[in-house]
């Protein structure tokens, strides 16, 4: 379960295991453990249609693509992909623990690099 430590709170995001199964099944996929860096890219793909869509929370796509970021290769972490997931993973932190002032420049630059790479693979 994800946490989110604000100033003086501490919020329990619940993980999307319903959510997180549904994308598994659309994908062709019977566990987690048949998971990596190709289908996780698919997975996380339609997620962020659907979160665009309003199907798909910002709190359960951020808490998908956290989880994501754990699961690809070390060597994958540091690249293009790893990176807008670890952005997706962080979209749940920035919306609640960012200054007012710079909160919704980071929530632009993060949304605007996240969809500029799914873009490219249209």
């Amino acid at each position: 379960m994800p946490t989110i430590y604000t100033k003086g709170e501490t919020i329990e995001i619940p993980f999307p295991k319903k959510a997180f199964n549904y994308y598994l099944k659309k994908n062709n996929l019977k566990s987690e453990k048949n998971l990596n860096d190709v289908n996780i890219f698919f997975i996380i793909k339609n997620c962020y249609k659907d979160f665009k869509k309003g199907i798909l929370s910002l709190d359960d796509f951020s808490s998908i693509g956290g989880y994501f970021f754990g699961k690809l290769k070390p060597s994958s972490k540091s690249s293009k992909f790893g990176s807008v997931l670890l952005d997706i993973g962080e979209l749940n932190f920035y919306i609640r623990n960012t200054e007012s002032e710079s909160k919704f420049s980071e929530l632009s630059d993060f949304l605007s690099s996240i969809d500029e790479f799914f873009e490219s693979y249209e």
